[in-house]
């Protein structure tokens, strides 16, 4: 049973550690410095190769994103990103038990009900966000890819994350999302803002894309190891409620190979 009672500040403790705080954080900077520490240094480069002589010594390329359509972007990733760790802790509850019985914290110190709201408006906010972002930058379709992220992490808190391989792969694949995310929202303005000199110079942005692809390579690959680990690390509990997990099928000599 929940323990309301502990105090708010028990309570709210457990609900960053729910949301996984420091994750959340790693996120934001990540997204931060693919903004500002990849793609706003490629801009200079872009400046000396085509843009000083294109704009006659005005102002070469800049990042056309404003920064508080930016914090967008970021709460948006965020706000989604915690929404599907709070369903995930709402499904495991009984496996955690077994993997992990100190780190519960639904339907202990925070009521089920009350995690399935907090999932609800983080998922209604952030996909909100991701929305009108969608519209502002002239791609409306790109906002089904947030619709999409949200069902997928329900999804693999209930069904995936159970079969062999899949759900590792679609975390490793929504991982990798979070650094290309900057490019896709940031690259459509720079196309509309730069587009004559673009023209004149048969030039594009390819660079900056091929950059954030290789980081998104990197998260991918890096999250799918740290995935199986975990796997290895909850054999138990996952044998016991059925899952069929890498070490599972493998078993663990096999996976750690």
């Amino acid at each position: 049973m929940a323990k309301l009672s502990d105090g708010k500040p028990a309570v709210m403790k457990s609900v960053f550690k729910l949301i996984r705080l420091p994750n959340l954080v790693i996120i934001a900077a990540t997204q931060y410095l693919m903004r500002h520490g990849v793609i706003s240094p490629l801009l200079d480069r872009y400046d000396h190769a085509v843009a000083s002589a294109s704009f006659a010594g005005e102002p070469g390329f800049e990042l056309q994103l404003p920064e508080g359509h930016f914090l967008l972007l970021i709460l948006s990733t965020i706000l989604i990103t915690a929404a599907g760790y709070v369903i995930n802790d709402y499904f495991d509850t009984r496996i955690d038990m077994l993997n992990r019985p100190g780190s519960v914290v639904v339907g202990t110190v925070i009521p089920r009900r009350l995690a399935m709201l907090i999932h609800m408006v983080l998922n209604v906010v952030g996909v909100g966000m991701g929305v009108y972002l969608s519209f502002y930058v002239g791609k409306p379709l790109w906002s089904i890819v947030f619709f999409l992220v949200a069902g997928m992490l329900w999804f693999y808190s209930t069904t995936y994350k159970r079969q062999f391989l899949i759900g590792n792969l679609l975390v490793a694949v929504l991982t990798a999302l979070v650094p290309f995310m900057v490019a896709v929202f940031e690259i459509p303005l720079l196309n509309q803002a730069y587009a004559p000199v673009l023209r004149q110079w048969n030039a594009s942005f390819d660079l900056l894309v091929y950059w954030i692809l290789g980081f998104s390579f990197f998260a991918f690959i890096t999250t799918l190891t740290r995935e199986i680990i975990k796997d290895v690390e909850d054999f138990e509990g996952d044998r016991t409620y059925g899952h069929h997990s890498l070490p599972i099928v493998m078993g663990v000599t096999g996976t750690r190979i």
